[in-house]
């Protein structure tokens, strides 16, 4: 018989999280397009273009719910603990649906510039001030990158800007299957996954957290 068990992780913040929404890899999408028109200008391009495509590239980084919010993908959360399973020996585990993350979108706690205000934690959710944000320096993250990582050292050097929160954090529902994953080799695997961290620049230590774990 399957035995599942139900908890909540309330996730805090260690270090910074750097947010890279995929879509900006989809050479269809409408922030993809407004870049390369002004990055096929190449070294063409004005101080003004630049500022622009940065601008572009905070805004289509940033996961956004129906409403404006800022939320994350839950699915990122099994990627994260896929990528720390094996130190466990449960990458197969995991592989195997031996958790379930129960939403879609997470709702992200921060201390940007949005309507409503935690309770708990003080910091703040619901629709966002984006231009206030991207105003403020504290919640940009402008680093060089691999133009083309699939080229590898070939690939060259770019500016990159990505929207940092310095302070969030979030809470998820999981399920443990028992017979797939044990519990007590879950909660390794969630700690060593605050440790490596999620979102983007996790190699530059950004991303990190701590999980209090709680059964539902």
């Amino acid at each position: 018989m399957r035995t599942e068990t139900k908890a909540r992780l309330d996730l805090t913040g260690i270090t910074g999280l750097v947010l890279n929404n995929a879509q900006l890899a989809d050479p269809t999408s409408e922030y993809t397009l407004k870049i390369k028109a002004i990055t096929d200008k190449g070294v063409k391009m004005t101080p003004e273009e630049r500022e622009q495509k940065e601008a572009l590239q905070w805004t289509g980084s940033l996961y956004l719910s129906a409403d404006g919010s800022l939320v994350f993908p839950g699915r990122n959360f099994i990627r994260a603990f896929r990528d720390v399973a094996p130190t466990f020996k449960a990458g197969a585990d995991i592989d195997r649906g031996g958790v379930m993350i129960t939403e879609t979108e997470l709702a992200i706690l921060h201390d940007g510039p949005a309507e409503l205000t935690d309770k708990v934690t003080g910091l703040r959710h619901g629709p966002v001030d984006r231009k206030r944000m991207y105003d403020d320096s504290r919640f940009r993250f402008r680093t060089v990158v691999n133009g083309n990582p699939t080229k590898g050292p070939k690939g060259g050097k770019v500016v990159s800007m990505r929207p940092v929160l310095p302070a969030w954090g979030m809470s998820l529902t999981v399920v443990v299957f028992a017979d797939i994953l044990g519990w007590d080799k879950f909660k390794n695997i969630v700690d060593a996954a605050g440790v490596q961290g999620i979102g983007n620049a996790r190699k530059l230590g950004y991303g990190r957290f701590n999980a209090k774990i709680t059964e539902l």
